[in-house]
């Protein structure tokens, strides 16, 4: 949630499961202008579309690679992007794509480390921030909050 000020903005969660994290953002940024909550399983989509019912937000049974999806200000991926994954060099084109959909920035997070293998992927931090690099000047790492997981910001050169 540090990403930036998100009041008057819109805001893309890319694999939003249950929409949980729409009420803690309205909470910390009651004027946000308008959410948009994308998963590839309908169910999620369908429990969130009971679960939250506001004139702001907005549900997609769509995967975040779609290319359907609108721009926002800021794009979140909160866990979405540690799902393994066979194609070489998704994360990459995950990042890529998300971070073009983004007007202000992007901020995702992604697992080092993990106890079992197989479902989750884990990354190296130098190597993910390196790549984002090669999308904008002014990338921000934070790892120091778990020894797990990081989370990067990429914002938009300005």
């Amino acid at each position: 949630m540090e990403i930036g000020e998100m009041n008057g903005c819109s805001v893309l969660e890319a694999g939003c499961g249950t929409g949980d994290m729409f009420n803690f953002l309205m909470n910390r940024y009651p004027d946000i202008r308008a959410y948009a909550g994308v998963d590839f399983i309908p169910e999620m989509i369908a429990e969130a579309r009971e679960r939250i019912i506001s004139p702001k937000a907005i549900f997609w049974p769509v995967s975040f690679m779609s290319s359907v999806i609108p721009e926002a200000d800021y794009v979140l991926a909160s866990g979405s992007l540690n799902y393994a994954n066979n194609e070489p060099g998704y994360i990459y084109k995950a990042i890529s794509h998300l971070f073009g959909l983004s007007r202000r920035a992007l901020g995702f997070n992604l697992l080092r480390s993990v106890a079992f293998e197989g479902l989750l992927a884990t990354y190296d931090p130098a190597e993910i921030v390196a790549f984002c690099h090669t999308l904008s000047d002014q990338v921000v790492l934070r790892d120091e909050y778990d020894p797990e997981d990081f989370t990067v910001f990429i914002y938009r050169d300005k």
